[in-house]
């Protein structure tokens, strides 16, 4: 999923982790403005938070064809297409 171009700050690599928890989150003093925010995909749609991005997927096993993406709301770089393969080869499982 990593290409050279995909950060404008150079290559970076961006992992994504996903776990099912209860309770309500909170940060500590130095991340207190943090939060977590609820992804889904419906389709090819994602939503994260208020945000929802239209997302045109192939996916072929451990492969993945992303061909557009679109937001209403901007999340930073290539980071739509990364969740949405997320949570795409999670629902896989």
């Amino acid at each position: 999923m990593s290409t050279p171009l995909r950060d404008p700050r150079g290559w970076i690599t961006t992992v994504v982790f996903t776990a099912n928890a209860e309770g309500e989150p909170f940060g500590s003093d130095d991340a207190e403005s943090a939060c977590f925010l609820p992804c889904s995909l419906d389709g090819n749609v994602l939503s994260v938070g208020n945000i929802k991005s239209r997302i045109d997927m192939v996916m072929n096993g451990e492969d993945v064809d992303i061909n557009n993406s679109t937001c209403d709301k901007e999340l930073a770089f290539d980071h739509a297409k990364i969740l949405a393969f997320a949570l795409k080869r999670r629902s896989s499982k």
